[in-house]
């Protein structure tokens, strides 16, 4: 997925942001809502500027159109 960022939310939560074109944070970085982490972008194996956004329970991946507000 080429350039990614992987935010830990606890609780189990986290989400992933891939084919980023540049990461705004590094390892370790505390976040808040709405703060740049990252630009979209065509990294890795892509055919065009595209954003890929997952979430995970306890590592599983599940639906993120709940998270999306």
């Amino acid at each position: 997925m080429g350039n990614s960022v992987k935010i830990e939310h606890g609780n189990g939560i986290s989400t992933w942001y891939g084919h980023l074109s540049k990461m705004s944070v590094s390892k370790g970085t505390a976040v808040n809502r709405g703060d740049i982490i990252g630009y979209g972008g065509t990294s890795g194996s892509s055919t065009g500027s595209h954003l890929h956004y997952g979430v995970y329970m306890n590592g599983v991946a599940v639906n993120p159109r709940r998270y999306l507000n």
